[in-house]
């Protein structure tokens, strides 16, 4: 999987930008502020249909404007492809793969898979639940549909559920009989969510320690636990069973919309037992393991995204990391830095090549041995 082609327009601080990517190493360099991580993010608009930064479409707009679009040529199983994401304030987003628009978002996801490492990873060790569990969830929608639509449905009974709840406490009457039905619906998209993610934390856990051992160069014993409150042998008894706790609060307190992944080194807690750099190595050998875990499930190699992660790393480190990324395993990596010689150094000791992207000139730049 590749991506060889970049238009954007209105897209963040860019009236225009166009970039063309070499087929491995990449690296977008320029001073902060300049719009390299606009860019990475661009390429995770047509990979997951939005931001990896902002929620809301509407903080993507340049300034003043009413719309943005970003278009991508992409090489997928030797053939290319067309992708176009386009937002406009009054008619929303529309998403099309050569020329034709999907009917849904959600049909694209798994076509381009991507993973990305940027400072923002910080909130998947130290954020709450949710962060973790759209960590999971989203690596598995790549290449399990059946999961994804369990996912939309469960979280759309779950708002009707909480409408309700919340008008029954507010204003009432009480209609237990219709929180039933929800409970109901919710109860084989509910199992189909929990049997997933158990099955994902066993997998992933299968490569995750190895490559933490590999990036720190010694044992690290990186673990991820799935922790679910789900009961197997009587599920919608938690529904039941909390009715007038959630009645109180006004929305849901049982389910797998609550349920959290535990991170652990050598069997501790990762905040309390880890430094902050091995936290750092942690959450870098976490992307790194989805990465594989996607590369495994579909057969693609899925392009890797570095956004400005080397700045805190000494050089050893940071060679340990691109001579693991230059392995085959890996394929396209686009990387952002605000400068480029150190990195160039590295990529010379190393004896890997790599195109050079300034974003003062969006003029890509060939350097190799």
């Amino acid at each position: 999987m590749k991506i060889l082609h970049l238009k954007t327009g209105n897209f963040r601080n860019y009236e225009f930008s166009e970039t063309t990517f070499g087929p491995k190493f990449n690296l977008i360099f320029g001073l902060n502020g300049t719009g390299k991580t606009n860019l990475l993010d661009a390429v995770h608009y047509l990979g997951w249909t939005k931001s990896f930064i902002n929620a809301s479409d509407t903080q993507n707009i340049r300034r003043g404007q009413e719309f943005f679009f970003i278009e991508g040529m992409v090489e997928k199983n030797g053939k290319q492809h067309q992708l176009y994401c386009g937002f406009k304030k009054e008619n929303g987003k529309q998403f099309r793969i050569d020329k034709k628009e999907y009917e849904k978002m959600a049909d694209h996801i798994g076509f381009m898979p991507l993973a990305v490492i940027s400072p923002n990873d910080q909130e998947l060790s130290g954020g709450g639940s949710e962060e973790r569990r759209r960590f999971s969830d989203s690596v598995i929608s790549v290449f399990k549909r059946p999961f994804l639509d369990a996912l939309v449905q469960y979280n759309r009974i779950l708002l009707q559920r909480n409408a309700l709840l919340k008008q029954m406490m507010e204003k009432g009457p009480v209609r237990k009989d219709i929180i039933s039905i929800y409970n109901e619906q919710m109860l084989g998209p509910a199992r189909e969510i929990v049997e997933e993610r158990r099955r994902f934390a066993r997998e992933f856990n299968e490569t995750f320690s190895d490559i933490a051992c590999g990036l720190a160069g010694k044992d690290e014993q990186a673990a991820l636990e799935y922790k679910t409150g789900w009961d197997d042998e009587n599920p919608e008894s938690g529904w039941e069973e909390t009715f007038e706790k959630d009645l109180r609060l006004g929305y849901t307190s049982y389910g797998p919309h609550k349920d959290d992944f535990a991170f652990s080194m050598h069997g501790l807690p990762l905040k309390k037992s880890a430094s902050q750099g091995q936290q750092k190595t942690f959450l870098t050998a976490l992307k790194l393991a989805q990465y594989n875990y996607m590369r495994q499930k579909t057969g693609l190699h899925p392009i890797l995204l570095l956004d400005d992660i080397f700045d805190k790393l000494d050089d050893e480190r940071v060679e340990r990391m691109l001579g693991l990324l230059s392995a085959p395993e890996y394929g396209q990596v686009l990387i952002t830095d605000t400068g480029s010689e150190r990195i160039l150094r590295i990529f010379e000791k190393i004896q890997q090549p790599v195109e050079l992207i300034p974003v003062e000139s969006k003029i890509p730049q060939s350097y190799a041995q």
